[in-house]
C-alpha cells in the first residue's frame, strides 16, 4: 500500500516494519517521530542499513520536504487534531506531497474518539475522508449543545468504522502474533550501601520534614500519616535503590 496506519500492538516491530516497507518505494525516506525517539530512528535505520534522508522532530514539522519522498510517522496520533493545530496542519500537507505515507500507532482511535482517526484516514486518502461532515455525523454522532455548535467528542457506528477501514489500518495483536509464556516476575532482595542508606535517611527525614511543616501551617490537614508515610518510603526507597537498579540492567545487557 502506498499510503496506511500500522497499529500493531507494541513491541511487534513497528519501527523495523516502516523502515522496510520504506526502503522497497525507492524513495527518499523522511522520519517525522517525538524528539525523544529521533535516535531510535537512526540507530534502527543503521541497523537494517537504510539511509533516512531527513529525521524531524513534531516539535518542528518541517513545511517543505524536497520531492519525491516517502514519509514516515512515528505516534502518528500527534496529528490527531488535524487542521486545528499547527501541527497537524504540517503533516497533513507533507502527507499530501508524499509518495507514500506509513503511519505508525498504537492508539489510532485515542480515548474512544472517531474524530481523532479522521486526520489520519485524510493523511491515508481514504474515501471515509472525503466528507467530514458525513464522517462526523454517522461516527461521531456530531450535533449542538449548549457549550458548542459542532461538537464531534462522541462515537457510535463503531463496528462499522472498524470493518470499514480493514483496508487502511493493519492492527496485531501480541496474543495474535506470539506464543508467549506467562510473564513471570522474580523479586531481587538487596543490601542498601551505606551511600544508599544515606540517600534514604535524607530524603525521607527531607519529606517528612516538610509535611509537618505545611500541616502545622495549615496547608493541609491532619489525619492521612499513614498514607502520607507510604508516600515517603516509596520516593525514598526508588532513589536509593539506583545503584542497584543499574547494576541489575548491566547483567542484564552482558547476558545478551
Amino acid at each position: 500500500k502506498r499510503r496506511a496506519i500500522l497499529a500493531d500492538d507494541m513491541g511487534l516491530g513497528k519501527t523495523a516494519t516502516a523502515l522496510l516497507a520504506a526502503m522497497q518505494t525507492k524513495c527518499p525516506v523522511h522520519v517525522l517521530a517525538p524528539a525523544g525517539l529521533l535516535i531510535n530512528w537512526k540507530r534502527e535505520a543503521a541497523m537494517w542499513g537504510i539511509k533516512l534522508a531527513g529525521v524531524h522532530s513534531w516539535a518542528k514539522v518541517p513545511h517543505e520536504i524536497p520531492q519525491p519522498y516517502t514519509l514516515i510517522a512515528d505516534e502518528a496520533h500527534y496529528a490527531q487534531a488535524g487542521h486545528a493545530s499547527q501541527r497537524g496542519a504540517s503533516f497533513l500537507s507533507l502527507a499530501d506531497k508524499a509518495q507514500f505515507v506509513f503511519m505508525l500507532t498504537g492508539t489510532p482511535i485515542k480515548n474512544g474518539r472517531p474524530v481523532n482517526l479522521l486526520p489520519l484516514l485524510t493523511a491515508s486518502r481514504h474515501t471515509l475522508a472525503a466528507n467530514m461532515s458525513e464522517y462526523h455525523l454517522h461516527f461521531c454522532d456530531a450535533k449542538k449543545t449548549p457549550w458548542s455548535n459542532w461538537d464531534t467528542s462522541g462515537a457510535k457506528n463503531l463496528d462499522e468504522l472498524h470493518e470499514r477501514t480493514r483496508d487502511v489500518i493493519m492492527r496485531r495483536m501480541k496474543s495474535e502474533c506470539l506464543d508467549l509464556p506467562p510473564k513471570t516476575r522474580v523479586v531481587r532482595q538487596i543490601e542498601p550501601t551505606k551511600k544508599a542508606q544515606d540517600i534514604y535517611d535524607e530524603r525521607f527525614g527531607k519529606l517528612q520534614s516538610q509535611y509537618r511543616q505545611r500541616v502545622e501551617e495549615g496547608e493541609i490537614l491532619d489525619g492521612s500519616d499513614a498514607l502520607v508515610m507510604l508516600m515517603h518510603l516509596r520516593q525514598a526507597a526508588s532513589i536509593a535503590k539506583v545503584d542497584a537498579a543499574l547494576e541489575l540492567a548491566q547483567e542484564a545487557i552482558e547476558e545478551q
